[in-house]
């Protein structure tokens, strides 16, 4: 009879645990190394794609968020510009707002009307070009100006002399009234009063927030939101006011909480699977450590990636871990073919624990790279995420079988050897897959296969494909009722 426990064996297993177990509790090691929630990960190293978000990024277009501030049903419409008032004071203190406008400030008003006096040619039809000759007139100059000599001798002309003096044609008037116009035609209904832009019928206000934290990272952009919608219920004069958040950050906060959600549920009802079919199939506590092994091998994968990555993906880190179903595989062979082999009496424990563990080895080892194979494919990806996802699910299957094959093995060799008790559920299931290996009945098997891969193939060629990306938004139905919302009050180019 051969040792019960080879120190070889042994000293391999303690090893393979203390190394996926180091591995696992890296990322709380690690703490300089963040975790990344930028959605910025799934996309593709694209040139083009790069472009565009850095636009995004960079402009105030993707920094800026739109609120519009609502006097309900029985509140005074009036009070509406002491609301923006006091959330202008109260954001101030908060670190991820950087400005509030809810007046359109002199300086940028002037420098708007400078810009927009560059772009006459582009602003101004050819109508508007030849009025604005006729105005530039010898004859039309010589009226202007001696209308301006008669305002000046009156009293009070002092606070006319800049005026006259910065634009003696009164220009002005007819740009802010071709902004007027060009607002109406681009979809937008709005219109300035007391220096801000109300809605048609005077019960909204626009108030515009800008931030640093980039539109594509959910995690700061979740602060910022936060931040906002705390400071916008402060400050309400009364609850009859409401208001509406129009944000970028929200579809990258919404994407993210839906990714998480979808994998906890994915993962919590693989695990009550797991249980179940455990404890119904198996009726044993040492299956308990089949279960364990995905785990730990994909929780050291995790601390892997996070030690050869900078800033990791928590979005990709949890896609990754989806793969514990399919590491799961290796420890139930290996567990199977192990208890089975008890039944022996012929041989000794060790022996044909060993023997059987010998006889799967291989096709495990090769149903894995067949595997991997195709997670391997993510490193050809142009998306540096898929880079991870690859690099993550190779280091978990890959040390789940490790484990499988070195530890699992050894737990039954723990205590007195038992004879396998195998399950009746087991043993029916056993007997039905072996009535189907006669020769009638697997040539039908093959032909109702066969027959289910034609019908499949037929109408899997006409199945269409949604071009449109915004598809994939997984964004909440109160965002798109703001959206809606919005769109009802303030129009849409």
């Amino acid at each position: 009879m051969t040792p019960r426990r080879t120190p070889l064996k042994l000293t391999m297993a303690a090893a393979t645990l203390a190394f996926a177990i180091a591995a696992a509790v890296l990322p709380f090691i690690l703490r300089d190394n963040h975790l990344s929630t930028n959605m910025d990960a799934l996309l593709p190293d694209d040139p083009w794609i790069e472009a565009h978000l850095d636009f995004l990024r960079n402009s105030q277009l993707g920094s800026t968020a739109a609120i519009s501030l609502e006097a309900g049903p029985g509140a005074d419409p009036g009070k509406l510009a002491r609301f923006a008032e006091n959330f202008a004071k109260l954001a101030e203190k908060e670190p991820s707002i950087k400005k509030v406008f809810f007046k359109i400030p002199p300086d940028e008003a002037t420098e708007a009307l400078g810009f927009l006096c560059s772009r006459i040619p582009q602003t101004f039809s050819p109508d508007d070009l030849n009025e604005l000759e006729k105005l530039t007139s010898p004859k039309s100059l010589e009226a202007t100006l001696r209308g301006h000599y008669r305002d000046l001798t009156r009293p009070g002309a002092i606070f006319r002399q800049k005026l006259f003096a910065a634009d003696p044609l009164n220009l002005h008037k007819r740009i802010i009234d071709k902004l007027r116009s060009l607002a109406g035609d681009s979809g937008f209904r709005f219109h300035i009063r007391d220096d801000g832009l109300w809605s048609e019928d005077d019960s909204h206000l626009l108030v515009l927030v800008r931030t640093d934290a980039p539109i594509s990272d959910a995690g700061r952009g979740e602060e910022f939101v936060k931040a906002v919608r705390r400071c916008l219920e402060n400050s309400k004069p009364s609850k009859r006011f409401n208001y509406i958040i129009m944000a970028g950050h929200r579809h990258a906060v919404d994407n993210r909480r839906l990714l998480r959600r979808d994998i906890a549920v994915t993962m919590a009802v693989a695990a009550a699977g797991f249980i179940l079919l455990f404890a119904f199939l198996f009726r044993d506590w040492r299956a308990i450590f089949v279960f364990a092994v995905p785990f730990l091998g994909m929780g050291s994968a995790i601390g892997l990636t996070w030690l050869f990555f900078d800033g990791p993906s928590a979005v990709i880190l949890g896609m990754g871990a989806t793969v514990i179903g399919i590491a799961l595989d290796y420890g139930i062979h290996v567990f199977v073919a192990a208890k089975d082999s008890l039944s022996n009496t012929s041989l000794s424990e060790d022996q044909s624990i060993d023997n059987a563990v010998a006889a799967v080895r291989r096709p495990i080892i090769f149903s894995a790279l067949t595997t991997l194979g195709v997670f391997w494919a993510f490193f050809l990806s142009s998306s540096p995420g898929y880079h991870q996802l690859a690099f993550a699910s190779t280091c978990g299957i890959a040390l789940s079988v490790w484990i499988s094959l070195t530890c699992l093995p050894l737990l039954f060799k723990v205590g007195e050897p038992k004879p396998s008790r195998r399950s009746p559920y087991i043993a029916k299931l056993a007997d039905a897959f072996t009535a189907l290996h006669t020769r009638s009945k697997v040539r039908s098997v093959v032909a109702v296969w066969i027959a289910i891969l034609a019908v499949s193939g037929f109408f899997a060629v006409k199945v269409g494909f949604q071009p449109n990306i915004r598809s994939l938004d997984g964004i909440s139905d109160r965002l798109r009722n703001d959206e809606r919302e919005f769109r009802g009050i303030w129009g849409e180019s």
